[in-house]
């Protein structure tokens, strides 16, 4: 467009936009007490943990950066490979065999730097699966398929690798592609391809194979970019047998990184029809990282929701433990430790192997924030690397 017509569409906002946020005080909410909270310190050089991922026996991994870790339950730790670029996912393969996925670098970019490895644990080697990737994220497996979450910066896409025929697909091109999840939302019968992008044109898309094997994309739920649309999973939070979708807004390392008071959780119930309507929102600053569980073990979805840009870093990370399933209630508790760690990634799993959940988060210290003097300068100095959450049902 033309400098007149630019000039005339910013001056509308300018004038038009209201001059503050109004912003709620912070929540005197009270410590949880369905989680043991064990800090764990020294495991990577400095607080740079970005991916996650726990095994069924107990032991996990960690990725710090470039290097790889295995973590076994009673927390010794073993290096098992340094890579080229910094690890964004990991999952396993085989008994013996990890993917990797490699982002090129971790800050925006559009270079197809990035690429998929896989480690040979047994003998100790990384070999290229596939590289040229516009910052890859995410690995989802169905059979000999591979869908792979680009996201990019200006650039990305969502995007299939088939390991027997050595094909490659490119769904949509479309920066921002974060997560995907394999389900049958309508009940017709056919798993689709339900995608997360959180970039230019943010949403959750719903993708559907034709015939002809190529895919249509449908979006589902669209946000405005200020939204900030960082997380997204699924689970049955009303128990009438079809999957919902729970998602965080609170993204906000980009260009307008102010207190936003639409940022947070919201719950979007589907309609038994393979739509969905929010139907939840409680606010939460900066909210980027959220797990379904059943921490109590009594059938009813519980949330965990991990704040990367929090106003205060006692609302970092809260506990949504749900009451019922008649209706949407939850209590709401924050944890002891929150403020020992800035948590950018986290997974579930069973680490002591009592037949419970428990949960691992990872801080990571480095990039944008409006944190500043003792608060920026204690993560700095004291942030731990991992806080383990230990299920106390069992």
């Amino acid at each position: 467009m033309n400098d007149k017509t630019w000039s005339a569409i910013e001056a509308y906002y300018v004038n038009n936009s209201p001059d503050s946020v109004e912003l709620r005080p912070v929540l005197d909410l009270p410590i949880q007490d369905k989680f043991e909270e064990i800090a764990l310190d020294e495991i990577c050089q400095q607080p740079a943990v970005t991916a996650l991922q726990i095994e069924e026996n107990g032991e996990f991994f960690c990725a710090c950066n470039n290097l790889l870790l295995a973590i076994q339950p009673d927390f010794q730790v073993d290096t098992l490979t340094l890579v080229s670029s910094p690890i964004t996912q990991i999952q396993r393969r085989t008994a013996d065999q990890l993917y990797i996925l490699n982002a090129g670098q971790l800050g925006p970019h559009n270079q197809a730097k990035g690429a998929l490895t896989l480690l040979d644990q047994k003998e100790n080697k990384t070999t290229l699966i596939k590289d040229k990737l516009y910052r890859p994220v995410y690995l989802n497996q169905e059979g000999n398929d591979l869908l792979i979450s680009e996201y990019g910066n200006d650039v990305g896409r969502l995007s299939k690798l088939n390991t027997v025929a050595d094909s490659f697909t490119e769904l949509i091109k479309l920066s921002g592609s974060y997560r995907t999840y394999l389900m049958d939302v309508d009940k017709d019968g056919e798993r689709e391809i339900i995608a997360q992008f959180s970039q230019a044109r943010e949403g959750v898309y719903r993708f559907d194979k034709k015939e002809n094997g190529e895919y249509t994309a449908e979006p589902l739920i669209t946000f405005p970019s200020a939204f900030g649309f960082s997380d997204l999973d699924t689970a049955d939070i009303n128990n009438d047998g079809y999957t919902d979708l729970i998602i965080s807004n609170g993204d906000n390392a980009d260009y307008s990184n102010i207190p936003k008071n639409y940022h947070g959780l919201r719950i979007y119930l589907n309609d038994q029809k393979g739509q969905f309507n929010e139907s939840y929102f409680y606010p939460i600053y900066g909210a980027t990282q959220i797990r379904t569980l059943d921490v109590e073990g009594d059938g009813k979805t519980d949330i965990l929701v991990a704040a990367f840009f929090p106003t205060d870093v006692t609302e970092s990370l809260l506990l949504f433990t749900n009451q019922t399933t008649a209706e949407i209630a939850f209590e709401t508790t924050q944890f002891a430790n929150a403020n020992k760690g800035r948590w950018m990634v986290m997974q579930d799993g069973d680490i002591d192997q009592d037949g419970d959940i428990d949960v691992v988060l990872g801080s990571f210290i480095s990039g944008p924030s409006r944190m500043k003097g003792m608060i920026l300068d204690k993560w700095i100095k004291e942030s731990v690397d991992l806080l383990i959450l230990r299920n106390r049902q069992k």
